[in-house]
Formats: C-alpha cells, structure tokens, sequence
C-alpha cells in the first residue's frame, strides 16, 4: 500500500492566475532574485536548488522563497550577525532581526560537513528552507542529518534527512511550515538510527512530476521576476558604449 503524502500547505501570497513555468526556470529566476536582494552568489545559487527541490515536491508553490526573500529585503531578516562555538556552534542574527534562512541553511550545512557535531540557529525566519539545505546535503555527502525545531514551550520537533530523503511524520513536517523567529538545531547522526522513521519524501521527485510541470501563482511568480530584474543595469549611453565586442575581437 502506498504511503500518504504528508499535506504540507501554506496560504498563498495572492489569489491571483496561474501560470506554466518550468522547474529549471524556478531554480534559475529564485537564483537571479536572491542575487537581485543582495546576497552572495554561492548562497543564490544554493537558494535556486532550494526552491527547486520544493517547487518538484509541489511544496508550498513559490510562497516559501518568497517569504525568505521579502523578509531579507525589508531588513526583517539579516544574515548571521554572532557565532559562537562553545558549548556547541551558535548562529544568531542582529538584535531585532530573524535571521534569514537565505543565510542560515547553507552556513550550518557548511560547518556540518566540516565536521562540526551541532548547529544552533536563533530566530530562523523561515524554518523549512533550511530543512531543504540539510536534505540537499545529505544527498550531496552522504549524511543523516537531524533537524531539530525548539518551542517556546519546551517541546522539539523533529525530521530526519538521510542521504537526501525526508523521514519523518506528517504531523511534524507541518511544524517546519511556519514561518516565524523560531530557533533551530542540526546535529549529524546515523542512518541507522533512522529506520523506523517513514519515508516522507524520497530522494528523487516522481518522473511524472516533469511531465506535468510546474503551474505557480502569477502575482507570486512576477514579485519574483521582480527581484530577478534588479540584476539588470538601467539602459544608458554609458551601457549602450560599452555593449558588444571589443576592439581586439577577431571571430
């Protein structure tokens, strides 16, 4: 019998059309957008698979990226401010900012494949893109990765990436849909421990998901075009003098 798929839904940023687009233009424009909001271009380039995992996993339709990129853009969310390693790696943003999951998936997954044992990040603004970034480096080295989500109220939720699977249980995937100041903890443990865990995603998307492809909401897909455009430079005398070949071009 085939496992259930876990019912991860968020609302939906406008109630707008839909539009056609395909998952590598998903991968390729949340790239350019991150670079368009200021970021650096590895963290872009990690952003795009991000969103590409998600956006073939029919996850949270383009909504989730979104919320990271308009909280780093109106200075809510920053990068991480403070670092401390004793008793265990801590990354925490500015005073009265979150800290953005832009930022904060791929540096605790850096400092995990370094051999660090545990991360902790404070205030993640959006919590399920860093559980991405740790199932993205499970697949990439091989690793089993615990994510742990601290409450207020003192209980942990917590999902399992084993080499670039999800395992855990529905109700607890729904936890990592809120995007709020919650903190975070990774820790690298073992895929033995992991077996009686189901699988709620598998490392590789349905191949009929690339048949269908990718149907996303057009005001939330134009916000990111968007931020993709900021990329560009304006058209001017000065762009248009130095456009095409050089002097010394041959071909």
């Amino acid at each position: 019998m085939s496992q259930a798929k876990p019912r991860l839904e968020l609302s939906r940023a406008a109630a707008g059309g839909c539009v056609k687009v395909s998952f590598s233009e998903i991968e390729v424009t949340f790239r350019k957008a991150a670079l368009g909001a200021g970021t650096p271009l590895g963290l872009a380039e990690d952003f795009g698979r991000v969103n590409y995992w998600l956006a073939t996993r029919k996850i949270g339709s383009l909504s989730v990226g979104l919320a990271a990129l308009n909280a780093f853009d109106t200075e809510d969310s920053g990068s991480v401010a403070t670092v401390e390693s004793e008793p265990e790696w801590n990354l925490s943003p500015q005073s009265g900012q979150k800290l953005s999951a832009l930022y904060a998936g791929s540096s605790a997954c850096d400092l995990l494949c370094a051999q660090h044992a545990a991360i902790h990040l404070r205030k993640v603004d959006v919590p399920l893109l860093v559980l991405v970034s740790a199932v993205l480096a499970s697949s990439e080295y091989s690793l089993a990765i615990q994510i742990e989500l601290l409450s207020a109220d003192g209980t942990t939720e917590v999902v399992f990436c084993d080499c670039g699977m999800v395992r855990a249980d529905a109700a607890v995937l729904e936890r990592f849909t809120v995007a709020s100041a919650l903190d975070m903890r990774l820790l690298r443990t073992s895929s033995g421990q992991l077996r009686n865990y189901p699988v709620a995603f598998p490392a590789k998307a349905p191949d009929e998901v690339f048949t269908e492809g990718a149907t996303v909401d057009e005001t939330e897909w134009n916000r990111i075009e968007q931020y993709a455009k900021r990329m560009l430079v304006p058209a001017s005398e000065t762009s248009r003098t130095g456009a095409g070949a050089g002097e010394i071009d041959c071909d």
